[in-house]
């Protein structure tokens, strides 16, 4: 892949949802969604993540999709674990959407992939060619490395930033790179943790405040903006396929298209992978409630 555009997959929960630690305006209005997959069109963005439990976000993509039908978006959506069969969740995700197949249809959560009755379904979807590929939400680095030894899995979605970083996640992603399998990343600003103002911190997350500082020096010893430095980063490794960014408007997302030409040396790389985090929660999201 020759450009972030390429690698850039639009992950529509703001869409559907008020999401993120940092949200300022909550979901958009459907004119500005609009606006935001107007953009990604243009820009060569062809990949939106979505999920029958992201809100009204798959609702949102059909609306647009009705009113663009030559559009060049793939799919990747998820199912719920705990309801229907996996063809009638599919069936109405398909429907609101307003396509025939998707590219990736993907377990939310890792625990339920031995599942066999949930493995035979997906692979009778595949065959049957509602879905070109099976994926799998991962979390910890532990169902990560798991994940990666699964054979009828095609695609691990992992979190991966500036610090739940390569020292961490490098080893799990060779791996599954090593068996085949697509590598899309997400979180990579942490839901906008990244540039959330420091005296605004959940108490829970202030032990952060030391590394946040460290980003923000670094940030301005490069001159670029945190955002610009985490896909940056991200976009670093040829081992990560997808790199899966939400926005809340087209301007942050024409913001952070802009980072493109960015290319961090290798002392800078392995400044940021050399950042640990002490305790994993703080840097889980599902913690933070």
């Amino acid at each position: 892949m020759n450009s972030l555009q390429e690698k850039l997959v639009l992950g529509t929960v703001q869409l559907g949802l008020p999401y993120g630690i940092n949200n300022q305006t909550g979901k958009p209005s459907e004119g500005e969604a609009f606006l935001i997959l107007d953009l990604c069109e243009r820009e060569g963005i062809r990949y939106l993540d979505t999920a029958e439990s992201y809100g009204e976000s798959e609702q949102i993509i059909g609306s647009y999709f009705l009113k663009h039908p030559n559009h060049h978006f793939k799919i990747l959506t998820k199912f719920k674990s705990n309801e229907a069969s996996l063809k009638k969740q599919l069936s109405s995700s398909l429907e609101r959407l307003g396509v025939c197949g998707v590219y990736g249809y993907s377990y939310h959560q890792f625990s339920d992939v031995h599942d066999l009755e949930k493995k035979h379904e997906l692979l009778d979807l595949k065959n049957g060619g509602l879905i070109q590929k099976i994926g799998v939400s991962v979390y910890t680095v532990e169902e990560l490395d798991a994940a990666a030894l699964l054979d009828h899995i095609d695609i691990i979605q992992t979190p991966f930033n500036l610090f739940d970083n390569w020292s961490l996640r490098g080893p799990g992603i060779r791996r599954a790179k090593a068996n085949k399998k697509e590598v899309h990343v997400r979180s990579v600003f942490l839901q906008g943790l990244f540039y959330r103002e420091l005296e605004l911190l959940p108490e829970m997350l202030k032990p952060l405040k030391p590394e946040l500082l460290r980003l923000r020096e670094l940030s301005k010893q490069m001159g670029l903006p945190v955002n610009h430095l985490a896909l940056a980063y991200a976009s670093h490794f040829e081992e990560i396929d997808r790199i899966i960014i939400g926005v809340e408007s087209q301007r942050q997302l024409m913001d952070n298209l802009s980072v493109q030409s960015q290319i961090l040396s290798p002392g800078i790389i392995d400044q940021i992978s050399s950042i640990q985090i002490e305790n994993p929660k703080w840097i889980d999201p599902r913690a933070w409630k």
